[in-house]
């Protein structure tokens, strides 16, 4: 069975009536929990993009972007039991056609969240145990294969159930199954016209999995083990590749502590079965592929803040017969690993090889930023590099694609209410970017951001 729009409209309707039900004096409420049970919060985010000798082909050479995003989320808590409405508005203004704007950054009064979370106490001994059902927003983990998004404008939600362990010395164990959400309107005209369309779930696309997490007090560090599931079908208005995915991984960190050296390690494994096509009678290939981050950091404190750490991140790309190699990274997150996304990200876990080194610093609590460099080859010189769907069939342009710079700048203006965002990214373009058969003749390409949000 499908669900489709019905079950989009059914979670909507839920969220929309946790709104609506609230009373004035709830809506008027800080981001504290009142004496009743209710509380409110939300934010309001604008946008400044600007792109300049664009790196993927089809697209405007350079552009400009304005967007806007308004998040509110209401909470009634009663007893074990908790209620939960969070609405999403995500709007993109003076959109183009050929403009690299979609689903990532426009979705028109969408609710994001509705669900209910029960507390069900020790339901194993010294396990305190609670479940979640509806429609909710996740991450686990560094949230490289499943995040809640915040960079861009717009995070996906889940439609399903999950059930949260914690022991008493620490450990947590999560286990869930859902249906992720399609965003939609996903035609180009709608989505530069801010088009309203209910986004649908349904189990033509699945994603479950678990994940445990333990102290590992000898190292001061923290061991995650983890295997999500994908499963992707067809359905009469949507061919699909028929993704049947299964990814275990591991991660181990020793967080970031001043005067002394941090560490983290992720590595993932992926196999299942993909068609080489969209066509029903596509072949089917097997999975094999993989992905790597490895970091080292140090933190230097005084009164910068500093922190710098050695990057090195990886992932396979295909090549032509035998396994399908490339890499998904199904519904994760690249910002904290690859720099500003939104409108621009030209990395990403996808046929890359990639080191790096990062210098971060926070003098106060009210500034913090950052710079980075990058240098980044394909792992496979015949596929699409990371996110840029630049190619060359025939391997002549080399593996170089470039070097990327990076810097962040954030401000509160007003603490906790009031912050100001600034970003630039440089990409100088290797061989592969200028010489691969559909690369656009552009130079190299530069990138700009500004925002200001407003929480509440």
């Amino acid at each position: 069975m499908i669900f489709g729009e019905r079950s989009g409209s059914r979670a909507s309707m839920v969220a929309v009536a946790v709104l609506l039900a609230l009373p004035a004096p709830v809506l008027a409420a800080d981001d504290t929990q009142e004496d009743d049970g209710f509380s409110i919060e939300g934010s309001v985010r604008g946008r400044f993009e600007r792109i300049d000798d664009e790196f993927r082909p089809g697209k405007l050479p350079d552009e400009t972007i304005w967007s806007t995003r308004a998040l509110v989320k209401a909470e009634y808590a009663t007893g074990p039991v908790r209620f939960v409405g969070e609405l999403l508005d995500a709007r993109a203004y003076g959109v183009d056609p050929g403009s690299t704007v979609n689903t990532s950054t426009v979705n028109v009064l969408e609710p994001i969240q509705a669900y209910a979370q029960f507390d069900l106490g020790e339901v194993a001994d010294g396990w305190k145990t609670s479940l979640q059902a509806g429609r909710f927003t996740m991450k686990y983990g560094s949230g490289r294969l499943v995040s809640r998004i915040g960079f861009s404008n717009v995070p996906t939600s889940f439609t399903g159930a999950r059930i949260d362990l914690a022991s008493e010395g620490g450990d947590q164990i999560s286990l869930f199954w859902t249906m992720p959400q399609e965003r939609r309107p996903g035609d180009a005209a709608s989505i530069r016209d801010n088009d309203f369309k209910l986004d649908r779930e349904g189990t033509d696309l699945q994603l479950f999995g678990a994940n445990y997490q333990s102290k590992l007090d000898a190292l001061g560090a923290s061991l995650e083990l983890y295997g999500y599931g994908l499963l992707e079908d067809d359905r009469p208005d949507n061919a699909t590749r028929n993704r049947q995915l299964f990814t275990p991984g591991l991660r181990l960190l020793r967080n970031p502590k001043d005067g002394a050296f941090d560490f983290e390690l992720e590595a993932a494994y992926q196999l299942g079965t993909i068609r080489t096509g969209k066509a029903a009678t596509a072949a089917e290939q097997d999975v094999s592929a993989w992905m790597l981050h490895a970091e080292v950091g140090r933190t230097l404190g005084g009164p910068a803040g500093l922190r710098i750490a050695a990057l090195f991140d990886a992932a396979s790309g295909d090549s032509a017969g035998g396994d399908y190699t490339r890499f998904d990274s199904l519904f994760g997150a690249r910002s904290s690993t690859f720099g500003p996304t939104a409108n621009f990200g030209p990395l990403s876990f996808a046929n890359i090889i990639s080191p790096g080194l990062r210098v971060a610093a926070k003098p106060s609590k009210r500034i913090d930023g950052s710079l980075s460099v990058r240098l980044a080859w394909l792992q496979r010189e015949t596929d699409s590099f990371a996110k840029t769907g630049v190619v060359d069939p025939l391997g002549d342009a080399g593996r170089f694609a470039g070097t990327q710079y990076e810097a962040s700048l954030g401000y509160w203006i007003v603490p906790k209410s009031v912050r100001f965002g600034f970003g630039a990214a440089y990409l100088s373009k290797g061989r592969f970017l200028e010489e691969a058969a559909n690369a656009p003749d552009t130079g190299d390409t530069r990138y700009i951001l500004s925002d200001v949000t407003f929480s509440f």
